[in-house]
Parts: C-alpha cells; structure tokens; sequence
C-alpha cells in the first residue's frame, strides 16, 4: 500500500504531466529537499508529480528514503554530488528550453554538464 496522501481521489495527483528520463545513478541533488518519505522510485516520481514546486528527486535504495527537490541539476548544477545506492531524477530535459535549443531534445552537453 502506498503512502500516498488520501486527497479525495486519484486527479489531484496526476495534475500537471512530466516525463522523468534525466536519471542519474549514483548521484542525489542536496540542499534543495522539500519532503522527505519512505517509497520506491516510482511512487517518488508520482509525489513529486503532485507537489507544487518538485523538479526533482533523489531515491536512496539503502534507506528506501526518497527526498522531494525544489530544484534540478540545470537550476543548480553544483548541488548534485555522488551517493553510492542512489539515483537523481529529473523532467525530460527539453522542458528547459534555456539548455536545450528552445525546447527541442537535444544532447545534455549543450548545457555544459
């Protein structure tokens, strides 16, 4: 069961549409955590769904703890360091026109990370 909060049905928490492919293993973004919860990757990626204000999250598979983020890796680039047992995720980076040729997938080197 999940530990989802019971917010009067499914809709509110499917109300904006992201695409979590910027997946880095071994890799987390401190000091930008929102919330903190015991889940999975894919219920991570759902309560950062439908938080206001998530662009990201770290999953840490040793502690089963997944760490909600204010920030990404483009926002704030030093902020994402190694952490064995973990992965960042992050939106699809053509949602961060300013990296990616004006919105269209392109390579990440254009970014310059």
């Amino acid at each position: 069961m999940s530990n989802l909060p019971a917010s009067g049905g499914i809709e509110p928490i499917f109300r904006r549409s992201v695409i979590w492919n910027d997946r880095i293993e071994h890799s987390v973004l401190r000091g930008f955590t929102i919330h903190t919860y015991s889940d999975d990757w894919r219920l991570c990626g759902v309560r950062c769904q439908a938080t206001d204000g998530c662009l990201s999250f770290n999953v840490m598979a040793d502690t089963g703890e997944c760490q909600l983020n204010r920030a990404d890796r483009f926002s704030s680039p030093r902020a994402l360091s190694l952490r064995a047992s973990s992965s960042y995720t992050g939106m699809k980076a053509s949602y961060h026109p300013e990296c990616h040729g004006g919105g269209r997938d392109t390579d990440l080197g254009d970014c310059g990370l």
